[in-house]
């Protein structure tokens, strides 16, 4: 998803934990925000400081199916 994703979350394995943070490449993070949250998915928009980007929270909770699907609808509003 390189091309319609920017992950802003810290690459180095301490600094993370169970969210990811994105700006879209090729639409309003607010539009995107909308779009992914009609498909069904609880998600945070992060305008503070400008950052104007997307968070995504996964639990202990969640199933790999459910995280695949959210991935599947990420691709469908940015595809």
């Amino acid at each position: 998803m390189n091309n319609q994703v920017e992950i802003i979350t810290p690459k180095e394995p301490e600094s993370r934990i169970c969210m990811v943070s994105f700006k879209p490449k090729n639409k309003d993070y607010e539009v995107a925000y909308r779009e992914i949250s009609q498909e069904g998915f609880r998600i945070r928009i992060v305008p503070e400081g400008g950052i104007n980007a997307i968070r995504i929270s996964t639990h202990i909770y969640n199933q790999k199916s459910e995280v695949d699907s959210l991935l599947s609808a990420v691709q469908k509003v940015l595809g």
